[in-house]
This record gives structure tokens, sequence and C-alpha cells, in this order.
């Protein structure tokens, strides 16, 4: 589960998508990851295009 997104804590998927839509492209964002009761940070590079095929 992702508990986090960069420094942001999340609550419902909607933060999560809103937060995402404001990263810029090809940057960085971290997420904070709950896994087997064990948290862990992840690092992700954004697409770097938005475009949909």
């Amino acid at each position: 589960m992702i508990v986090a997104l960069n420094t942001v804590k999340l609550h419902r998927l909607e933060d999560f998508r809103q937060g995402l839509s404001q990263q810029p492209a090809g940057g960085m964002v971290a997420l904070l990851v709950l896994r087997d009761r064990r948290l862990a940070y992840l690092a992700v590079r954004m697409p770097a295009s938005r475009g949909r095929p």
C-alpha cells in the first residue's frame, strides 16, 4: 500500500492521483510503501511524456 508521495501523506486514491499530476515529467518521486508491516521508500521516475497513445 502506498502511504505517502514525497512528503505528503495519502488518505485516498484521489490524493495519490492529484499528487502525481503535479509532478514534473521525467522527474523523480518518492513513494512510502507499506508491505509486510514494514515501511520503505521507493524512488520512481515519472514518464518523460504524459500523452496517451
